[in-house]
């Protein structure tokens, strides 16, 4: 089977889905072209799919909407495919254009969430036309939460609701419950004693960092005895002006900024507790991640995320307030062995509850049946 899978950002959970899902020997014999607009994902693809040989593909379409349509049509023309798969909305947009005239059958996947200023004033009534003209055309929307899938019902009430499948995402829980930690005391040089707090999401408005940012200044103004430090991963984004942020505050020196990784298991067991605070989420798979760890987790409630966390130890604070969030790092710190062993105690459940297996043996019968 043939399946071209067309990506627009290959960022974040869109990245993670290509590792996890494709990575599954379920998809060893397939033949599965990437169509992205650059080489970025390549080396990541190339160096953790394990399909026969010839069986992965790349095609490049070069930046801008007009370039990545024009040779998606071309791509469509040259080869013939039994499925295209897009991921995320931007993807399935484009790809919608740029199948019209052809017979392919089209799966999207929905890795994000709408928000309400989406859709405001002229410009935001002609993108939910379009947004509405592509998903009554494709063939089955994939969703990877229930939340996700209410709230697109929610904004586009009159889709056929039987070609929406919700499949729950699922992570590798097992590489991640044996994965052994990397020594980032040692790395930093800072004495033992120091707590570390780890913040894994990317530098944007969505991931809510500076709420964070806020919550220990105030926990740095009243708690001044506490030792601890907040680790950041990655670049890109909006870095520069968050750490200018933490800069205006005056208090740099509880932040530690580290290079992105790809060995997320041995960087999240590094830390004490890794902090969540997103505003929205179509799936918190980093709070599957920790959680299967065996790490403990402040996170929101978000949509999406609050899906994740339910009927887990994970402390779950409703909102952005960073007052919050600071009583819930005091109440860590200062009860840090009791919540280690709360989230130590559920590690197994959590290996099992959000185990990739099944979702990947979902997604191949979706290819199977479409």
């Amino acid at each position: 089977m043939k399946i071209l899978l067309t990506c627009v950002q290959p960022v974040g959970g869109i990245r993670t889905f290509f590792r996890y899902i494709y990575g599954s020997s379920l998809f060893a014999n397939m033949e599965l072209t990437f169509f992205t607009p650059s080489k970025r994902l390549k080396p990541y693809l190339d160096n953790n799919l394990k399909l026969s040989e010839g069986g992965l593909r790349h095609v490049f379409s070069g930046g801008g909407m007009k370039n990545f349509i024009l040779n998606l049509r071309k791509t469509l023309r040259t080869s013939e495919f039994d499925v295209l798969h897009s991921h995320g909305f931007t993807a399935l947009v484009y790809t919608e254009i740029a199948r019209v005239g052809f017979k392919s059958r089209h799966i999207t996947t929905a890795h994000d969430v709408f928000t309400t200023n989406q859709f405001i004033g002229l410009k935001g009534k002609l993108k939910w036309c379009l947004m509405y003209w592509c998903f009554k055309r494709v063939n089955i929307i994939h969703t990877v939460t229930h939340d996700a899938t209410q709230n697109l019902l929610s904004y586009f009430p009159d889709i056929d609701k039987r070609k929406i499948k919700c499949i729950v995402h699922g992570v590798n829980t097992e590489y991640f419950a044996k994965e052994l930690p990397r020594n980032l005391r040692s790395e930093l040089d800072v004495p033992n004693e120091t707590i570390l707090l780890g913040f894994f999401g990317r530098f944007m408005a969505q991931k809510g960092f500076r709420t964070l940012v806020d919550a220990v200044e105030i926990v740095a103004a009243n708690y001044p005895d506490l030792q601890f430090k907040v680790c950041t991963f990655g670049w890109g984004g909006f870095i520069r002006e968050d750490y200018e942020y933490i800069s205006s505050k005056g208090i740099e020196k509880y932040f530690q900024q580290l290079s992105a990784t790809d060995n997320m298991a041995a960087s999240i067991k590094a830390v004490d507790l890794v902090v969540m605070p997103s505003r929205w989420e179509a799936c918190g798979l980093l709070a599957m991640e920790v959680l299967a760890c065996g790490i403990p987790l402040l996170s929101s409630s978000c949509i999406g995320l609050r899906e994740v966390v339910a009927n887990t130890p994970t402390m779950a604070i409703k909102g952005q307030a960073p007052e919050s969030y600071a009583a819930q790092i005091v109440y860590f710190l200062q009860n840090i062995d009791s919540q280690k062993l709360a989230f130590k105690a559920y590690q197994d459940i959590a290996v099992s509850r959000f185990a990739i297996n099944d979702v990947a043996k979902e997604i191949h019968q979706l290819y199977l049946q479409v």
